[in-house]
Formats: C-alpha cells, structure tokens, sequence
C-alpha cells in the first residue's frame, strides 16, 4: 500500500511560511476523499514539517520525490496518476 503524507505544518509564532497556513489540510482532505472515491490501494495521513516551507503546501508520495507547491489541480493530478499506476 501506497502512503502519501502531506505537511500541515503551522507556524504561527515565528511569522515563517508553512504548509498549514497555505491551505494544505484542506489538500489533505481532498487527497482522502479522491482516494476514498477511487478506491485507490494507498493512504494518506498528515504530517509535521518535511523542511521545505518555503515551497509549501509539500507532498510526498513515500519512496518518491517531494511535490512541491501542491493545489488542487495536483492533488487531482496525483490521484490520476496514483489510478493508472494500479491499472497497471
């Protein structure tokens, strides 16, 4: 099974970017509902900092590099790809 994590990461005190503040627990949400919807054999679950904030909100399939700047249009492209991978 495929994990997915997704920073939501927040930084109110410092005043530095972060992940949360950008919108991605939302991103998260809709990430599990495509993934729900699809029937697709992975998972996804929140994460503490991954160390790239300033290109935040950050995903990252497990075994794969970092997708930096995640929005909706990549979470669906994600989803996408995630489908065709388990076609196959």
């Amino acid at each position: 099974m495929l994990e997915i994590i997704v920073c939501t990461n927040h930084r109110p005190v410092s005043g530095q970017p972060s992940c949360g503040a950008r919108g991605s627990e939302a991103l998260l949400a809709l990430l599990c509902a495509g993934i729900e919807a699809r029937q697709l054999n992975c998972r996804a679950r929140a994460s503490v900092c991954l160390g790239h904030c300033e290109k935040g909100p950050n995903v990252r399939v497990l075994g794969q590099p970092f997708q930096h700047e995640m929005n909706e249009a990549g979470i669906e492209h994600l989803l996408d790809e995630l489908a065709g991978h388990q076609q196959n």
